[in-house]
């Protein structure tokens, strides 16, 4: 099992990506992998294909403020 997290920005992110990297994969239990798409709708659509369409990850996320 994988899970993709999306944000349009870094700063969206950085707790999330601080509190992964201080936990180690057993205490996951699977591979996260985080996205930035940038600003914007269009940016983002993109992104988001692209990365489904080369990861196929089992749940996705899309996160932000």
């Amino acid at each position: 099992m994988s899970v993709q997290i999306f944000a349009a920005t870094e700063m969206e992110v950085a707790p999330l990506r601080s509190l992964l990297q201080k936990a180690n994969k057993k205490q996951v239990g699977y591979p996260v992998n985080i996205t930035v798409t940038g600003p914007g709708l269009l940016s983002s659509a993109f992104r988001i294909t692209q990365t489904l369409l080369t990861k196929k990850p089992d749940y996705m996320i899309q996160m932000g403020i």
